[in-house]
């Protein structure tokens, strides 16, 4: 079957990303990442103890630092222990890794809020994942520019780690992270970008008719449709109180590339010989019928929303310390001695994590010689996927 290519491109990247995923979690079994360290952290009554985080992320710190002395001195090395401001710098990421929303939360567009709260850090490969989405700015200015600018949007593309802290932070204190800046419009913004998009015709356009989407929950839902220009993906903003402020959602109306790749599936799950007859327009009862279920779906998600969220927050020992916290970070991930950490915090962690868990005998690195048994299946596997690969080829 002939196909587009630009279709072709979306069955590239979903079958590599499918592949990441699946090495990703042979990765996290060999190295012990998919390990719980809720044992370490939390009291008789399950809940998390703030004084064992912070006796576990001083142990963490400390075991990297003895791992890059041992390394470097072992290679000839200058690996530099991580001490000072740098420490601290570790110190909030693992912290706000530990206690914050987890970072895989944005598979779907109509429950941003319940993944997040879903996703709630409980093994060390949740740490890693987390880090792994933090955002790389190279200084205040462009990190406030890209929040105010882009912040509102964000759930359009993949969120960052960053941008569920800010929510998480705006959910805490009832404010949003834009009102924190500590560098004037002028300094950050000195075209005036973000002014002049903010009383622009082209946003006024964008604007449509308020709906309102009632429930009989004490959650209220409140509904504002929006539409893009012609050469958009349109999307129905929603806005809805969760953790008692209100939230912005959209839900996504499919572009042309998205409807070539929704169009080219179904070829694919469609018998070629197969005579089938077009799919008659919508009337407008169903598309009303298609708007109340699709209220509906929303009400329900955001109350889910909410009862994960309130969860979540029971978690936080100190909910205004950890947003203090989260301030302090942000302040230090622009420094620009600093900016290398943030840059490689990906690798350093990841590092740090494989090193504690080698250390503790919860990683099976440190089996011995068993590890051996290990190794072998492993490159069993390999032999056999190679095999089965060219017998794919033969058969295509």
């Amino acid at each position: 079957m002939k196909t587009d290519k630009r279709t072709d491109f979306y069955t590239l990247n979903y079958r590599r990303n499918q592949l990441e995923t699946e090495l990703d979690k042979i990765r996290e079994a060999v190295s012990g990442r998919e390990e719980s360290f809720l044992p370490r952290i939390t009291d008789e009554e399950g809940k998390r103890d703030p004084e064992k985080v912070e006796t576990l992320i001083r142990a963490m710190i400390d075991n990297y630092n003895e791992y890059q002395k041992t390394w470097g001195s072992m290679h000839g090395e200058n690996l530099q222990p991580v001490e000072g401001e740098a420490r601290k710098l570790f110190h909030h990421i693992l912290y706000l890794a530990i206690f914050g929303p987890g970072a895989e939360s944005f598979q779907d567009s109509y429950s941003f809020c319940t993944n997040i709260i879903i996703n709630k850090s409980e093994k060390y490969s949740d740490i890693l994942k987390n880090v792994k989405n933090l955002e790389f700015f190279k200084d205040k200015a462009e990190m406030y520019w890209a929040e105010a600018y882009y912040g509102e949007y964000f759930y359009d593309e993949n969120p960052t780690w960053t941008d569920f802290l800010n929510y998480v932070f705006s959910w805490i204190t009832k404010k949003a992270i834009t009102e924190t800046y500590t560098l004037s419009p002028e300094e950050w913004d000195p075209n005036n970008t973000w002014g002049l998009w903010e009383t622009s015709p082209e946003k006024e356009e964008t604007t449509g008719e308020e709906s309102a989407v009632s429930d009989n929950s004490e959650s209220e839902a409140s509904a504002e449709t929006k539409t893009s220009d012609s050469s958009a993906s349109e999307m129905k903003e929603v806005m809805v109180k969760i953790g008692g402020m209100d939230v912005p959602m959209k839900v996504h109306v499919m572009t042309e590339e998205e409807q070539a790749y929704e169009e080219y599936l179904d070829q694919l799950a469609m018998p070629e010989e197969e005579d089938t007859d077009p799919i008659p327009p919508m009337t407008q009862e169903e598309y009303d019928q298609m708007e109340r279920e699709t209220a509906e779906r929303i009400r329900e998600e955001n109350e889910e929303a909410e009862r994960f969220y309130q969860s979540w927050l029971g978690t936080l020992p100190d909910a205004e310390g950890f947003c203090a916290l989260y301030l302090e970070f942000r302040e230090l991930m622009v420094k620009p001695e600093l900016l290398q950490h943030v840059k490689n915090a990906a690798k350093e962690i990841e590092m740090l994590l494989d090193a504690w868990l080698f250390n503790t005998g919860e990683s099976p690195y440190a089996l011995g010689d068993s590890y051996g048994l290990v190794s072998a299946r492993l490159q069993n596997a390999t032999t056999h996927l190679k095999k089965e690969l060219m017998r794919a080829r033969r058969l295509s």
